[in-house]
């Protein structure tokens, strides 16, 4: 989504500018583009977001708990090697 997001900002802002620079009397409307175009790839990110998703959860052996009772936990991570 804020990749979707970012997308939007620079294109509404190309699309403003040439609007601008052509728009004659109606150049002020020409910030209009960012209602549009933001939100539209906010929208698309999202929804591309949404569909696209890898697991990224997997289970870890945790060490055994030294204490017990209500106050013990056990917590573990795990971060996939780059290569």
């Amino acid at each position: 989504m804020l990749i979707g997001t970012g997308v939007g900002l620079v294109v509404g802002t190309a699309l403003r500018a040439d609007c601008a620079r052509t728009g004659g009397e109606l150049a002020g409307l020409c910030v209009l583009w960012y209602l549009i175009v933001v939100p539209s790839g906010a929208l698309v990110g999202g929804v591309t977001g949404a569909l696209i998703r890898t697991p990224i959860w997997e289970p870890v052996p945790l060490p055994q708990a030294r204490a017990s009772g209500p106050s013990a936990f056990r917590l573990g991570m795990s971060l996939p090697a780059p290569w």
